[in-house]
């Protein structure tokens, strides 16, 4: 007969540097035990945001910590603790595939919010996200539909989307590149969930405006940018009103 030997097992969905904060998402956790290797100690496939330097307490006196995040935000650093002593380390690089939609519900309940994000966008004085699809329904009845947007909009980090029911979305930091979105949904001032978003950032090369309620339309074509040491510039090719 196979000897069957325990197992720690942690699947990393996504990993997220920032100019103050260091994150990774984790969607898989599972654990069995070292007595015995067939009992199943953790069995978690919830997404989990988790912050460098944060301890997280496994069974049997187990602890995973994420040490480091590297400077592209692309690998993670972790160690293995037992009875505060390390016994395994290992680097770590996550698909970090696009996952352009926020989504949430409220435990117990049908209800949805989602987001979708067209863009991110990190500036030398402010950092942006395009917003391009907003849902809502009810926590209380998920049948009525409270928000339908699919308007385009420019999130600023650092100021909330007011949503319904005391819901508010807020970007709290855009990564060093500019692709990762580290965003806090709250409820009533208190944050219920935390998420890494990555934006498809897909070329989108002309900006158009419709004043409401009118055929006027601007559209302007971008050829392609610059970012310099003095000054930023672009190239536009084509203006027509």
């Amino acid at each position: 007969m196979e000897h069957q030997s325990q197992e720690i097992r942690v699947h990393f969905k996504n990993s997220f540097r920032g100019a103050d904060q260091n994150l990774a998402t984790i969607d898989g956790l599972w654990q069995t035990s070292e007595a015995n290797p067939v009992k199943m100690l953790i069995a978690d496939s919830q997404s989990h945001t988790v912050a460098s330097g944060t301890l997280m307490a496994l069974e049997e006196v187990y602890e995973l910590v994420i040490q480091s995040i590297d400077i592209d935000g692309n690998r993670v650093y972790l160690e293995l603790y037992k009875d505060g002593i390390v016994i395994d380390s290992k680097i770590i690089m996550p698909a970090n595939e696009v996952d352009d939609t926020f989504i949430y519900s409220s435990p117990g309940t049908s209800q949805e919010i989602r987001v979708h994000f067209k863009n991110s966008f990190r500036g030398a004085d402010q950092n942006l996200a395009t917003i391009d699809g907003l849902w809502q329904t009810s926590e209380v009845d998920p049948n009525p539909i409270l928000i339908a947007d699919s308007r385009s909009r420019t999130m600023n980090s650092g100021t909330p989307l007011g949503l319904e029911e005391g819901y508010e979305l807020l970007i709290q930091s855009i990564d060093i590149d500019g692709n990762k979105l580290h965003l806090d949904l709250c409820k009533d001032g208190m944050v219920v969930d935390s998420q890494v978003i990555i934006s498809e950032n897909e070329v989108d090369n002309t900006f158009i405006y419709s004043r409401p309620e009118t055929s006027q339309k601007i559209k302007v074509r971008f050829k392609n940018a610059f970012r310099g040491a003095e000054q930023s510039l672009a190239t536009i090719d084509n203006i027509s009103r």
